[in-house]
């Protein structure tokens, strides 16, 4: 029980705590202006903070005397993503009113010049607000060109939940690759409509954070520094070039450890992305961490234990269940941990009146099942697992009659580092590794030992401790390798119910425990190989080939 307790802390139990995240400026460099954190590419006032000079942003003091990050000379910064390669930035609208006695209105312009900055395609509509209003927008070189027209003849209610389709607001997309922008609009019979809506207006605006409810139509313009900007969202890029020819010139390539080279969806310029597995700032040299997975299992599932990796992470089973751990483990028929209904295999070898071993197929599948279960204690289990007390009293069998390895109340768990552990002497006399029982010392050869013995014990239907016709005491080891030398081995086997057929498997899985008289002498001792061995040995002489 305490092996299970102790599996399960250790599951529970908290991981170590990992290096701390690294920063996302360079050493000595101002990160933040007012609320808005700066990460590089991007710098604040020394030149050298920034990658270069199209990222070197301005942090100045605002009308109402608290910091304000610009881009350029007059666009305030909201947000900067280095994982999105996004900066969102605040520009005026323009917009059209009409009165009796007089027009106002304004047109709007935003140039981002010819550095490695775009308006987002993807994240920005042009929007018109009005009921007899129309807008055009172009760009500097008149390559582009595009209008909307919103109309309407009574109030419209300007609420979320109706759409922007043309009654009193209308929207259009903007093309890829746009790096300027100048829009104005009109009004065609605003008298029709101005006691309800006196003016138009016409702005660039990021979807996402765009609120029709916003913008009703009674609404009036402010100016100064008043004035309504809306929010857009502009894309970047580190260089104007490909992947290919920025990992050309290594020393001007501006991705850095664990981070790769990747294409924005502007498609123009590249810009860096940390490797999967990392997190941090791909721009700077040591910027991309390692990600310890293991502290944040809900967006890295473990159902096992879970062990970081550089990189990744691994998830194993617990002891009992198999499976791919980040997905899900499933339960194991050849380990228990509980009672099970057909008792024990040392009573079905010791019973006359049981007739399970009465076939010999019966008891190389049970021998079969055993050294499998072994196999994964030392092999598979994570960590491996040494019994300590295999004997046949420990093998259960289910109402399947499928053995099961049970009790691990001696058992011990073997880091990765590990080969032997030293620990109290415990176990079953005639089933004990004659180098523990000198040394204290135990190992999965002791496992191989004790389950050498319960072959034997399945081979000859013997205890592993008797006493003779003559009343002498008898170990079953001694007795089992003196015959095998004499050439009497088949004067002790219990073959009655075997077929002629069957004579040279028993021969064969007989000739294994043999490999315990060298126990006695240090040499060629039973081991993890030697139960890879006999269990294949087994699964072939009994006729099967499937695997628990």
């Amino acid at each position: 029980m305490w092996v299970f307790l102790l599996m399960m802390s250790l599951l529970l139990c908290p991981a170590t705590a990992s290096t701390a995240r690294a920063p996302d400026v360079k050493p000595l460099c101002q990160d933040k202006c007012g609320d808005v954190s700066v990460p590089y590419p991007f710098g604040i006032r020394e030149p050298r903070c920034a990658m270069n000079t199209h990222f070197l942003l301005n942090c100045t003091s605002g009308d109402d005397g608290q910091p304000q990050l610009l881009l350029g000379r007059n666009m305030p910064v909201r947000k900067i993503s280095q994982l999105n390669g996004t900066v969102t930035v605040g520009i005026y609208t323009a917009f059209d009113c009409y009165n009796e006695t007089a027009r106002n209105w304004t047109k709007t312009s935003v140039t981002l010049g010819s550095g490695p900055f775009m308006f987002s395609d993807t994240r920005n509509v042009f929007t018109v607000i009005g009921c007899d209003t129309y807008a055009w927008m172009t760009n500097n070189e008149s390559t582009y060109g595009a209008a909307c027209l919103s109309f309407c003849t009574e109030d419209v209610n300007m609420s979320d939940g109706n759409p922007c389709s043309g009654s009193g607001c209308c929207q259009t997309s903007i093309p890829k690759g746009l790096k300027s922008l100048k829009y104005s609009l009109g009004l065609y019979d605003n008298e029709s409509v101005s006691d309800f809506n006196i003016c138009g207006f016409a702005f660039l605006v990021d979807k996402n954070s765009f609120k029709i409810s916003d913008w009703p139509l009674s609404r009036k313009p402010k100016y100064g520094k008043d004035a309504y900007r809306t929010d857009i969202v502009i894309e970047w890029a580190v260089k104007n070039e490909t992947c290919e020819q920025a990992k050309a010139n290594r020393s001007a390539y501006a991705c850095g450890a664990n981070a790769n080279c990747t294409y924005p969806e502007s498609g123009q310029g590249y810009r860096c992305l940390c490797n999967e597995g990392f997190e941090g700032n791909p721009y700077l040299q040591e910027g991309c961490q390692d990600v310890d997975e293991c502290k944040d299992p809900e967006r890295y599932p473990c159902h096992g234990r879970c062990k970081n990796t550089i990189g990744n992470y691994k998830c194993r089973c617990p002891l009992g269940l198999y499976g791919d751990g980040k997905i899900g483990c499933q339960g194991i028929d050849i380990i228990t941990l509980i009672t099970v209904s057909n008792g024990t295999l040392f009573k079905h070898i010791h019973d006359k009146t049981s007739q399970l071993l009465a076939s010999w197929s019966n008891r190389l599948r049970i021998a079969s099942e055993i050294a499998l279960a072994l196999n994964y204690l030392h092999s598979l289990a994570d960590p491996p697992i040494i019994h300590g007390d295999v004997k046949s009293v420990n093998i259960l069998l289910d109402n399947n009659y499928t053995a099961k390895v049970a009790d691990f109340g001696a058992s011990v768990l073997i880091s990765s580092d590990q080969t032997i552990i030293a620990t109290k002497i415990q176990g079953t006399l005639g089933y004990l590794d004659p180098e523990y029982l000198m040394t204290g010392i135990l190992t999965a050869r002791s496992d191989a030992f004790s389950f050498g013995v319960v072959l034997v014990e399945l081979l000859t239907g013997q205890k592993p401790n008797s006493s003779s016709s003559s009343g002498e005491k008898r170990n079953l080891i001694q007795h089992f390798i003196s015959a095998l030398e004499t050439n009497n081995l088949f004067r002790i086997l219990d073959f009655q119910a075997a077929d002629e057929g069957e004579m040279d498997e028993i021969e064969a899985v007989a000739d294994q425990p043999s490999s315990v008289k060298a126990c006695e002498t240090q040499q060629a001792r039973p081991n993890k190989h030697g139960l890879d061995t006999l269990s294949s040995l087994i699964v072939d002489g009994s006729g099967t080939s499937e695997s628990q």
